[in-house]
């Protein structure tokens, strides 16, 4: 089956395959990236496509290959190497599980990279076939160790981290990809850096300020789940709909908090856009021929005052834009009730508010 890319897929991709090689060069820093027993820290991102095939598989693969520009096999591990990667990320995106993703880049890497070295060291001499048993099993041991030692762990904690909060995975990589067009803004080669090097605080950057961001919006509806449960407790046991002030207390928090808990829970009004139903305002029907200094006008706190069955009237007239026959409906009264009630509501915001 074909993949279709979006512009988001591409973004993470690039995230992906300059997280990899800025693994892999701090890797070759320290002199792992390049010997028998490799130990590649950007091996632990193999694991990735088994969550994110589309963006992980190119990702992975292109990150390879820029790492291996740096390579002392030259063109034939730029070639083999990424191959090597290639084939692993395609088969670890079939895997279901963190455990069985590691294994993938594991027997990849052993079996060519270890065919390549081999090579390379003897040709397909005598001594090829027990020099490729050497290179294979140290190979492998430095893949398994990052894969499974750090891979693993990372997938979990990716899982844990990014997809228990109201962000999801393509959320986040955008966000890194901001960071890499701020940080491609901000460059200068003069200064000495390379672009790798000093663009990956600002992707990291704005990734952690989209995790901030999401952790700060789960925060404020764990609140307005409280105040919700706080408001129906209340109402049960006090025979009326508590004062803010008596919610606040309940909920340990200041009365300005719970206004706006409790406002996120109704769907935003306009005073000046006409109901369908009946073609007048919410202000229309506020003013009853009497002018609204709008300045002063502030319809959700007033709305906080009405009994919830006045509440609920209005916004299904005036923000749901139901007619007074289905709004009867809705809350199981006749229609000359919903009249009576539609009126002392709306008495009892117009003395509140004019």
């Amino acid at each position: 089956m074909e993949l279709q890319y979006s512009t988001r897929d591409l973004a993470r991709a690039a995230v992906i395959a300059a997280a990899y090689a800025a693994l892999a060069w701090i890797s070759n820093f320290f002199g792992l990236a390049f010997p028998a027993i490799q130990f590649r820290l950007s091996e632990a991102l193999c694991v990735l496509p088994c969550r994110d095939r589309k963006a992980a598989i190119p990702g992975l693969a292109v990150g390879c290959l820029i790492t291996n520009l740096l390579s002392p096999y030259g063109l034939l591990d730029l070639v083999v190497g990424t191959l090597a990667t290639l084939l692993a990320a395609v088969w670890s995106g079939r895997c279901r599980s963190a455990w069985t993703a590691a294994v993938p880049p594991v027997v990849c890497n052993a079996v060519i990279v270890g065919a390549m070295l081999a090579w390379e060291s003897t040709g397909f001499s005598a001594a090829f076939a027990g020099l490729f048993a050497y290179n294979a099993l140290t190979v492998g041991i430095g893949e398994a160790a990052v894969c499974f030692l750090l891979g693993v762990p990372l997938l979990r904690a990716l899982a844990k981290r990014f997809f228990c909060v109201s962000l999801s995975a393509q959320d986040l990589c955008q966000a890194g990809y901001i960071g890499l067009m701020l940080a491609l803004e901000h460059y200068n080669a003069e200064q000495g850096a390379e672009f790798i090097t000093y663009a990956m605080p600002w992707a990291l950057g704005e990734m952690k300020k989209a995790l901030r961001q999401a952790d700060d919006f789960t925060g404020a509806q764990r609140f307005g789940r409280q105040v919700s449960r706080e408001l129906r407790r209340l109402s049960a046991s006090l025979g009326r709909e508590p004062r803010i002030e008596e919610l606040a207390q309940a909920c340990h928090a200041s009365p300005s908090d719970v206004v706006c808990a409790l406002e996120a829970g109704y769907t935003p009004m306009s005073l000046d856009e006409p109901a369908q139903s009946t073609g007048r305002t919410l202000l229309d029907a506020l003013a009853g021929g009497v002018s609204i200094d709008e300045q002063k006008l502030d319809i959700r706190l007033a709305l906080m005052r009405l009994p919830i069955q006045q509440r609920n009237l209005i916004i299904l007239r005036y923000v749901r834009e139901h007619t007074q026959k289905e709004t009867a409906k809705i809350m199981g009264v006749s229609q000359s009730q919903i009249s009576r009630i539609e009126r002392q509501a709306l008495d009892a915001l117009r003395k509140w508010l004019i």
